[in-house]
């Protein structure tokens, strides 16, 4: 599936490894392939404390680090 329409994009974060992009927004956190499609969403029903995602950063572990509402 893709990005929904009306998203509201406030931050992208390609991984180091080039094999995901993270997208954050106003509707949570989707997680992408390269091409486009979207992997997986989260969001408050799977345990974000907000859906507002404003920054993404991956550290030299490979953890992503958001920063919300």
């Amino acid at each position: 599936s893709r990005l929904p329409i009306d998203i509201y994009i406030k931050t992208i974060c390609l991984t180091k490894d080039k094999k995901h992009v993270w997208v954050g927004g106003n509707s949570g956190l989707y997680m992408m392939n390269t091409q486009g499609k979207v992997i997986q969403r989260f969001d408050v029903s799977e345990g974000l404390p907000d859906d507002f995602i404003y920054g993404i950063l991956e550290d030299n572990t490979g953890n992503m680090w958001m920063s919300h509402n």
